[in-house]
């Protein structure tokens, strides 16, 4: 008598059958990965539109109050100085007054300066490492 379990290994077209939806499956499953891929991408570059859109409609009103603070900014140091020069004069008279005023703010300028150039440095070596020199 013939075995029925020698019969089933030897007939190929169940497993075949059982391949072919798990490749169909797959390839479905693919599909719908692609499509949600694409799906996500194009919902994010909409919303990175709409943020580049308020931001941009927001950027002049930033940029005319930011230029109305250093404006006036700029105009206090200016009377800070002419105030130090006014402070100045009855002590030492008014050309020394204004050379002790715009040594100061010289000395200011120079450590802001000094500051700023070691900052960029160090930006500059962390962003863009030298490159080894080569071997001759």
């Amino acid at each position: 008598m013939a075995d029925p379990a020698a019969d089933d290994a030897s007939d190929p077209a169940p497993q075949a059958a059982a391949d072919d939806v798990i490749a169909g499956s797959l390839a479905d499953r693919l599909k719908d990965l692609a499509d949600d891929t694409r799906t996500a991408i194009e919902a994010e570059l909409a919303w990175q539109g709409a943020r580049a859109s308020f931001v941009g409609g927001r950027a002049g009103g930033i940029a005319g109050w930011a230029a109305l603070a250093v404006l006036c900014g700029f105009i206090a140091l200016l009377s800070l100085a002419f105030g130090a020069i006014l402070a100045l004069v009855p002590h030492v008279g008014a050309v020394l007054a204004t050379l002790i005023v715009v040594a100061a703010l010289l000395l200011v300028a120079a450590v802001a300066g000094l500051v700023a150039r070691s900052r960029v440095r160090r930006v500059r070596a962390v962003a863009f490492p030298a490159k080894p020199k080569a071997v001759p």
